[in-house]
């Protein structure tokens, strides 16, 4: 018989409260717990007995120390947070290998190959996520079981094939509509790799559920590691823009095919007879997701095509590249840690849910603020450096968009909650509001020039994360004072960070030196004045996220505990646990 591990309700963690040693504390919730469990063991117990038994666990909860019954909840923390690091690091290395030979393939192709490849790009990724009813979520929210594995891969396969079948008839026409009629040469290759990372996705959603997060940050690394090598080695050949297609497939091959051999085939493709209630379970879960997962992709890709259609392909290079490195912050940071949350947010319980939402807003607007303001205040140099006369409108793109997808990451965070509570309709509503604005902002600024565009852009994104939080304090009463408190220190901390910028750039200048060496005094600069300026101005998310990286890199102290826990027995055999407190 196993004992509920889950924490006593009403009682809230207080980081800091507890000083004891974690073995000591794992010792007392162990011998707590012994003492209920031998009532479910006795040969005498009744069957009736489990209302008994539920409230001796209770009691026995009630006397452990305080802050001790979280235990089960820090291992999830810690687990997470894990998850999260590892997915940052190898997202932020891959995003890394992925900027340089961005940077050399700017060298290689001209905007306008680039801009047609992305309009090609753009068609048939709006296929695929129009063919993605929510698959993926249903899979990890209703921790699905192999029948219900094998009909979201079913359903996958099925949808995709559908609406790649469609585009490829009609990919002349949607080409030219976008005045890059040379796009629809590099569609059906695309339609071939996006079919790859459709299945690869279904897969990691899988490993996702059962929280293997370093395995799929591994699986991701990999794709993404390749897709430059490959596109920079085959345009570097002479391949022009078909360099940019290969390495797509390459990318969704990749990503595939691994995960395909870390996960039992059985997990996801053991045939069963197809079902009308899974299917229809799964549809009705996944349409109102669906909704909002197309409102989102549209939100962050048909600016692309819109920009064709406003400037030409030409000016949709440029504006991509801007775009894409402005992403770096909320993609490689923000979205790494969303992808680990939303099963970390289910299996919490309300109250800590909540507290969990207000504690991850801020621990990403720590991490995130500063990289998307630096972001902006190196643009001027940093564009200077990486790319030629001819990429040089990158910068001022770079600069307004950097700064104004700050709020970005706190949308998403949100997002994440609400779908970890099944609130897919009030996601919906959030994704076809951010995609209005977005869509409503280009159409207003277009005819003003690029600048403007990118300013709609980012007024968008942030509309959305105000919405979201005004949301979730009018539904759960979630404090904005504390959602906004966790935010404004890292963004004040912000401030002196982007002048030291600035003020580095002008002393290189006035030295006479390098743009090389001007970027490199911005990078250490900027750097060491907002970690002053974030222990200053947001001392408490600053010694939570240290704590927080510290209990994650000790594996010792959480495994010892956590088997202490689960298997008492062998704790007092290793001389852990109960048998020594000390």
């Amino acid at each position: 018989m196993s004992f509920d591990r889950r924490t006593t309700k009403g009682r809230r963690s207080e980081p800091g409260r507890s000083t004891e040693r974690p073995e000591r504390v794992a010792a007392r919730i162990t011998s707590g717990y012994a003492a209920v469990e031998s009532l479910g063991t006795e040969p005498h117990c009744p069957a009736d007995a489990s209302a008994a038994i539920a409230r001796r666990r209770s009691a026995v909860a009630e006397k452990l120390p305080y802050g001790a019954i979280d235990h089960p909840t820090l291992s999830l923390a810690i687990k997470t947070a894990r998850g999260a690091i590892w997915n940052i690091g190898v997202g932020i290395g891959t995003r890394l290998v992925g900027v340089i030979g961005t940077i050399v393939i700017a060298h290689l192709l001209k905007p306008e190959v680039v801009g047609e490849v992305l309009v090609g790009t753009a068609l048939v990724t709006t296929a695929g996520t129009l063919a993605q009813i929510g698959f993926g979520p249903y899979v990890i929210a209703k921790n699905a079981g192999r029948d219900e594995s094998f009909h979201v891969t079913v359903l996958t396969v099925g949808t995709a094939v559908l609406a790649f079948a469609t585009l490829w008839v009609f990919r002349g026409p949607l080409s030219s509509a976008f005045e890059a009629p040379a796009a629809a040469r590099y569609i059906p290759a695309l339609i071939v790799g996006m079919l790859l990372q459709r299945i690869g996705f279904v897969i990691s959603r899988i490993m996702i559920r059962d929280l293997q997060f370093r395995q799929v940050a591994t699986g991701k690394g990999i794709g993404e590691g390749l897709y430059p090598v490959t596109a920079v080695g085959l345009a570097a050949a002479g391949w022009g823009g078909h360099a940019l297609v290969a390495a797509f497939v390459v990318r969704g091959a990749a990503q595939a095919f691994y995960y395909a051999a870390v996960v039992d085939r059985r997990e996801w493709l053991a045939p069963c007879k197809l079902s009308w209630q899974h299917t229809v379970s799964i549809f009705r879960f996944g349409i109102p997701l669906w909704v909002g997962s197309v409102a989102s992709y549209a939100a962050r890709n048909w600016d692309n095509l819109l920009v064709s259609r406003y400037f030409g392909p030409h000016q949709l290079g440029i504006y991509n590249y801007a775009y894409n490195l402005a992403d770096i912050p909320a993609t490689q940071v923000g979205e790494h840690i969303g992808d680990v949350l939303l099963p970390s947010f289910a299996r919490l319980d309300e109250t800590r849910r909540k507290a969990a939402l207000v504690r991850a807003t801020a621990l990403l607007a720590l991490v995130v603020f500063p990289l998307a303001v630096g972001l902006g205040a190196i643009s001027d140099t940093l564009v200077k450096v990486i790319f030629d006369k001819e990429w040089q409108g990158v910068g001022p793109a770079l600069m307004l968009l950097s700064v104004l997808s700050i709020a970005r990451p706190v949308g998403w965070t949100i997002s994440t909650y609400l779908v970890a509570l099944s609130r897919v309709h009030v996601v919906t509503f959030l994704e076809i509001l951010k995609l209005a604005t977005v869509l409503l902002g280009i159409a207003l600024a277009g005819p003003y020039g690029m600048a403007w565009v990118c300013v709609g852009v980012g007024v968008a994104f942030a509309m959305h994360a105000a919405v979201s939080v005004a949301f979730v304090h009018r539904a759960d009463g979630i404090g904005v004072r504390p959602l906004a408190s966790g935010m404004l220190g890292p963004l004040a901390a912000c401030a002196p960070m982007a002048a030291a910028v600035y003020a580095a750039r002008l002393g290189i200048a006035a030295l006479g030196g390098s743009t090389l060496l001007a970027l490199g005094a911005e990078l250490v600069t900027g750097g060491l004045v907002y970690v002053a300026a974030a222990l200053l101005l947001a001392p408490a998310q600053a010694r939570d996220f240290l704590d927080l990286v510290r209990r994650s890199l000790s594996r010792t102290v959480e495994r010892d505990a956590e088997q202490a826990l689960v298997d008492p027995a062998a704790a007092k055999a290793s001389g852990r646990g109960a048998a020594n407190p000390d």
